[in-house]
């Protein structure tokens, strides 16, 4: 595990296999997703030449937005009737997220996840998602 320092004492840490995450059972999946898409974001940001500083910027930004974000979603989850429109507002704004940030996998995800065709089945997958953050 690797530790970065965002300004005063702010850390993030990010996962490098899955055995560390089913061995510490305090890291939930959706942590898992942000802590990859961390991962990749700071390979794709060196790789385009940014300075240490702006890629410790952009990654706490990236990570503060996608934890907003994902915040909306289950809010947006959790009362009924469903604005299904807001729900796919959301998860257009997190494919938009994670794409940006290079983690084309979770982005897919968030494409596919608005495509359902049934509401009630998109929002169980959504749900699942949010619970297991399976990228498979």
């Amino acid at each position: 595990m690797v530790f970065f320092e965002f300004g005063k004492g702010t850390q993030v840490h990010l996962v490098y296999n899955n055995f560390y995450l089913q061995a510490n059972k305090g890291i939930s999946s959706m942590e898992h997703v942000i802590d990859e898409t961390l991962r990749i974001a700071k390979e794709k940001f060196s790789a385009f030449g940014f300075k240490e500083e702006q890629i410790e910027q952009l990654l706490a930004s990236g990570k503060r937005d996608l934890l907003s974000e994902l915040e909306k979603l289950k809010s947006l989850l959790s009362a009924e009737p469903y604005d299904i429109e807001q729900i796919n507002k959301s998860l257009h704004a997190l494919k938009g997220l994670f794409f940006n940030m290079g983690n084309t996998e979770a982005g897919d995800i968030m494409s596919d996840l608005r495509k359902g065709s049934e509401p009630d089945e998109s929002i169980d997958k959504i749900k699942a998602f949010l619970e297991e953050g399976n990228l498979s």
